[in-house]
């Protein structure tokens, strides 16, 4: 007796499954014979020749509602098709792109982490931008968190160091009432730390420990502005801020002498 082609070796074939195969059945995508033995699916060459086309039509992303009509389209509408696709898988490229351009940026911060934890705290002089007001409990600067997280920085006052105003680092706020900070016209001295606090209450920080650090250094502590990088456990769960805290002289008197009157 001839061996017969059933479902199963046609699922081998191409790489799918058998219940992909009786789903694209069920959705008349392609039509199989059934044995006149025991009724099992079979296939022939016209079998064939259709999954051939389903099978490329897939994986070039083609939805199964249309591949129900692809036999009935003429050259122009089936160019018409593969181009709304290809314009549709250049705008899943695009989102992809940016997906991966904001982990590299989350990697990046939280690399950040990641090193500060193990490094000193340093004293650096630079300038740094303005920085406006962020309103979390604004829609619209909620809808675009995701593209402003790099920009994303806390700003702490000495007088209020429970405190935290919310902003992100800007060239030209767009409303000036919403500066927090202005930039920084010269170079400036801060000390730059890894900031920790609490995740359920930020008030409990560690910034009283670079303020004794200060001190020590002869300097008392200005606003410190702290880039938000993640939030990870610690044996409890912490934020953590790449921070600069400004590093402000002690005033000092100086005592002139000359001819041996001071």
């Amino acid at each position: 007796m001839p061996k017969k082609n059933y479902i199963g070796k046609i699922a081998d074939l191409f790489s799918v499954s058998i219940a992909t195969l009786r789903y694209w059945g069920k959705e008349g995508l392609v039509k199989f014979d059934h044995s006149e033995e025991n009724g099992y699916r079979t296939w022939s060459m016209h079998t064939l020749r259709t999954l051939c086309d389903i099978t490329l039509y897939r994986q070039l992303s083609i939805p199964i509602q249309d591949l129900k009509h692809i036999h009935e389209l003429n050259a122009e509408e089936i160019y018409s098709l593969l181009q709304c696709r290809r314009e549709y898988i250049c705008d899943m490229i695009e989102d992809l792109q940016d997906k991966l351009k904001h982990i590299d940026i989350k990697s990046d911060q939280v690399n950040t982490v990641r090193t500060m934890l193990y490094s000193e705290p340093s004293f650096l002089s630079l300038s740094l931008p303005a920085i406006c007001a962020y309103e979390l409990l604004n829609k619209e600067n909620l809808s675009h968190l995701y593209d402003h997280e790099k920009e994303l920085v806390i700003l702490i006052q000495p007088q209020t160091p429970s405190r935290y105003d919310y902003g992100r680092f800007t060239a030209v706020p767009a409303n000036p009432g919403t500066l927090l900070r202005p930039k920084d016209d010269a170079p400036r001295v801060y000390l730059h730390v890894l900031l920790k606090s609490s995740y359920e209450d930020p008030a409990d920080n560690d910034l009283a420990i670079y303020y004794d650090y200060l001190k020590m250094h002869n300097y008392r502590p200005g606003p410190a502005i702290g880039r938000v990088l993640v939030s990870a456990c610690e044996g409890r769960l912490m934020n953590y801020y790449d921070t600069y805290i400004e590093a402000i002289p002690f005033k000092t008197s100086t005592i002139f002498q000359k001819d041996g009157i001071s």
